[in-house]
């Protein structure tokens, strides 16, 4: 009997060693060689040389699925898709494939809250203990600016007591937003509310609660009824269903599915789908103050100062970086950006925004790759440049 007990119990043991590493422990299995053809598969007449600048760049990532739009005053000026939303079955992506785009999402809910900031339903200084007093006493104090900027000390993804051991790695499924703010509701924060700079999923899965109660609609709903819908973003939500692509894990020029996980505990700041056309409709109608005003447009846009006085390290503003870069045109003049990344399993995103030249630009793939984010914002900057010759943009009709 005792043979059977201590079978058991090292089975017991073996099967939670399992679950809390499973990431880890599946990473070595399942990969496969990475089709080599990719080209030919494509069969592209390239007659334009910006086709042939994004073919170039797609090659060189050696990603399943790249996808690209480009937009100025609202008219799309590129738009192209090339790869595979699924390797093994041979689907192509198309301009409708639905990718994660990871913490491009906090872009997205910082055009909700600002649509909620215009009609007043909240201001920069609200506080969570405005909303919701007898509750959340260790966050009680923090503030929309706060949360929107990264400012306010709350912590990023640890290891916990779950399966797996990882909160990056969830894969259960969180009921509302509130159930996903007890992740870190009892946690210390990290510093003094606006003395430092630590960025955070968590403060947009917060941020996201105080939209709730301020719009009396469920955050997912509120997106839909006054950002995507009134744009037309048919392909955004928090959905992975319907056309969405494969993610996938590479390496070696070997790949693998990647380990499914659940963005439930972090739809507002990573846990949307969508497509670069639906993105470069969203930053075309935040430049074009489509959604809210001008002053509300300079709200988030600007990078926001600590107690200090200093701007803080990233130069982030309310769900954006702001920042200037001589990189996308010759003779290395300077333009502002406007811009988020996003990083999600098996994804990488990346939302750029031109004020002056009215221009937004998404780019998308279904891939993970070493330094993937800053990769993609080179892309869009030389098809930019190609489209901006002698500071002209030509319209091409593709």
């Amino acid at each position: 009997m005792k043979k059977y007990i201590k079978a058991a119990v090292t089975l017991l043991v073996l099967l939670v060693v399992y679950f809390l590493f499973q990431p880890v422990l599946v990473h070595n299995f399942g990969w496969k060689p990475f089709p080599k053809n990719l080209k030919s598969l494509e069969n592209k007449v390239l007659k334009l040389q910006v086709d042939k600048i994004f073919s170039t760049e797609y090659l060189k990532l050696k990603t399943p699925a790249l996808s690209i739009s480009i937009r100025k005053n609202d008219s799309v000026l590129f738009n192209k898709t090339l790869g595979f939303a699924d390797i093994e079955n041979k689907i192509k992506a198309t301009s409708q494939t639905k990718f994660r785009i990871g913490s491009v999402s906090k872009a997205l809910t910082s055009g909700g809250l600002g649509v909620l900031l215009q009609n007043n339903k909240l201001k920069l200084n609200t506080s969570v203990n405005d909303l919701f007093s007898d509750k959340y006493q260790k966050l009680s104090n923090l503030t929309i600016q706060e949360l929107a900027s990264h400012t306010s000390g709350i912590r990023n993804y640890e290891t916990c007591f779950c399966f797996p051991i990882w909160e990056y790695y969830n894969n259960n499924k969180y009921e509302s937003v509130e159930e996903s703010v007890t992740i870190f509701a009892e946690d210390n924060l990290l510093f003094k509310p606006s003395t430092a700079f630590s960025y955070s999923s968590y403060n947009f899965t917060l941020l996201s609660l105080l939209m709730e109660k301020s719009s009396n609609k469920n955050f997912t709903s509120f997106m839909n009824e006054e950002v995507f819908t009134p744009l037309k973003m048919t392909n955004t939500s928090n959905n992975e269903k319907d056309n969405i692509a494969v993610f996938y894990q590479l390496e070696n020029d070997e790949f693998k599915k990647v380990f499914k996980i659940n963005n439930s505990n972090k739809i507002a700041g990573g846990g949307f789908v969508s497509t670069p056309n639906d993105l470069t409709k969203f930053g075309s109608a935040i430049l074009n103050n489509k959604l809210f005003n001008k002053e509300v447009q300079q709200q988030l846009f600007t990078p926001i100062k600590l107690l200090n006085g200093e701007i803080n390290k990233q130069n982030y503003g309310l769900g954006w970086r702001i920042d200037e870069t001589s990189k996308i045109f010759e003779r290395n003049r300077k333009v502002q950006i406007i811009h988020h990344g996003g990083v999600a399993m098996g994804s990488t995103a990346f939302l750029l925004l031109l004020p002056e030249y009215n221009i937004s630009a998404a780019i998308v793939m279904n891939s993970n790759t070493n330094k993937g984010a800053q990769k993609l914002s080179k892309i869009l900057y030389k098809i930019i440049n190609e489209l901006t010759h002698d500071d002209k943009v030509h319209s091409l009709k593709l």
